[in-house]
Parts: structure tokens; sequence; C-alpha cells
């Protein structure tokens, strides 16, 4: 779990922060980036909320990560949600629990889609390994339109028996399974056929579970997915473009 790391530096021009103060009062942050937007860009825009996973931090991702870089000339605003126990949100008394990180993010998703310039209406979840857990324990309380999940497990149960898990997450299930079998928005799954820390096996049980979502694979591991940017990048274009323009 990453300790505290650059919560003294600013945070980047293109990010907004926002926080919310957990029960010790240990303020939780997350950053949200609008798109650049010109003469005929809608009065709301989309918004992509981000779940990253278990080896990173916010700070990381906004400023060295290709994923996140990609949404906003499509007109889409970026919300980077951090976790408690995480980075700036190190010091939370009692750590990261799954009841608080979601209760957190929550709160922080309330804040940015009540404001007047985001459409609450469109927005879809994005989670990669551990955070594809958070992103759909976070959708049964506040439901996305759609959902992608890069490299995630059906559920903590089904990978504390065999694999590395985080001694934190071990209480605390995660069942994105349970999720999906009753989701009906789109959903898009992103996998590794060689991945050695989360198994293609669960990507692959996810889209049983939940027939009409899209599995889509490449020849990596965990952590270099993805191995070819460019198709990756053609899949979540086109997997936004077919969203309907308001939610079901």
């Amino acid at each position: 779990m990453p300790g505290v790391r650059d919560a003294g530096k600013a945070v980047p021009t293109d990010w907004e922060q926002m926080t919310v103060a957990a029960s010790d009062g240990t303020m939780v942050p997350a950053w949200l980036r609008m798109p650049v937007v010109q003469n005929l860009a809608p009065a709301k825009v989309p918004l992509v909320v981000f779940f990253h996973g278990n080896a990173e931090v916010i700070d990381d991702i906004a400023v060295q990560d290709p994923a996140v870089s990609i949404y906003a000339p499509w007109g889409y605003a970026v919300l980077l949600i951090e976790y408690r126990g995480y980075g700036r949100a190190y010091g939370v008394d009692g750590g990261p629990t799954q009841k608080g990180i979601v209760a957190d993010s929550v709160q922080l998703i309330d804040l940015a889609t009540a404001r007047a310039d985001i459409d609450g209406d469109r927005m879809v979840y994005y989670g990669r390994s551990l955070g594809g857990g958070v992103a759909c324990a976070v959708a049964a309380e506040r439901p996305p339109s759609a959902i992608i999940l890069q490299s995630t497990f059906r559920s903590m149960t089904a990978m504390a028996g065999r694999y590395l898990v985080p001694s934190f997450l071990v209480r605390h299930p995660f069942r994105s399974e349970k999720f999906l079998a009753g989701f009906g928005g789109p959903v898009l799954l992103f996998h590794g056929t060689r991945d050695d820390i989360v198994p293609c096996s669960h990507s692959e049980s996810l889209q049983t579970t939940c027939p009409h979502a899209r599995l889509v694979t490449q020849a990596c591991g965990h952590n270099d997915f993805p191995a070819d940017f460019d198709a990756y990048e053609r899949e979540i274009k086109a997997f936004l473009d077919s969203l309907p323009p308001t939610k079901p």
C-alpha cells in the first residue's frame, strides 16, 4: 500500500482538487480535470470516474498515465478518486476499508456531479485492478451509465485463497461479480492473457456473469497492460461513442 507521496506538492495546474473529510478529520481528495472546451461545447460534459490500482496514487497517475489523458479531447471530464490510506489521504484513522473507501468515493462523486458543468446522467466508471472492485462497490451506491474494468478480479474472496492480496483487503470482499450480475448498463472488460497477478480467467468469469459485457484481451501481463495502447484507445472510444446520450 503506498504511503505519503507528494502530499506537499501543488496540484497540477490542469487539475482541480476537491476533498471530503473522513471520520477523524483527515481530508480525502479527488482531482478533477475538465475537458478543453471549444465554441460548440455543451453546457454540461460527461464524466469518467477513474479508480486506480493498489500500487498507485493520484499524484502519479495525473501526470504520468496516458490512460487518463485520452478523454479530454473527446469532451469528457475526468475525476481521479484517491483512497483513504493512500497518497494524500495516508493518515486516515483505521486505514482503508471497503466501507470507508466507498463512502468517500460517493461523497466525492456527488460533489463533482453537483457542478453545473458536469452531466451526472452521463457518468462512466473506469476501474483498474483493485480499482475495478472499488468501482463496482461504488456503482452499487451511485450507478453509472456504463462501466469499464481493466485487469479486475471476480471478488477479493476469489483472490485471497491463492494470490498475493494486500492484508487489509482480505476482510473486504469487493464482489465485482455480484454487482455485474445485476447491472444492465454497457460493460467493457480489458485483461492481459499473461496476467499472473489477476489471471484473465477472472474477467472471463465476469463476462459469463454479465453476458452483454464485451471482453477485450491483449497478450501482456498485469502491470504492462495495454501492450497495444492505440488498440486499447480505439476500443474505449468506440465504447463511449456507442453510449446513449443520457443514462437509461
